[in-house]
């Protein structure tokens, strides 16, 4: 099944300034191909890491996104929800 994303950037190591300047590009991802989704995360002690609450969304072709929290948690129930 494919499905589209919204991500802050897609890369091994994201910064904080690549997310907090981030176009907010969508892809569009096999859901076949997730390796895995992890859990909600923000930036630490970087000046307003609130804003840009992410999770971390690995492939099995070893790409990387940082997913915006709401696509990585429709993500997480669509993934879910084909499971049952």
């Amino acid at each position: 099944m494919f499905t589209e994303i919204q991500v802050y950037c897609k890369k091994q190591n994201c910064c904080f300034d690549d997310i907090k300047n981030s176009k907010r590009p969508k892809y569009i991802i096999n859901t076949e191909h997730i390796s895995s989704l992890g859990p909600k995360a923000t930036w630490g002690f970087c000046d307003d890491n609130e804003k840009y609450p992410y999770r971390i969304l690995k492939m099995t072709n070893n790409d990387k996104f940082y997913c915006m929290l709401e696509d990585g948690d429709n993500l997480e129930k669509l993934l879910l929800g084909q499971n049952v």
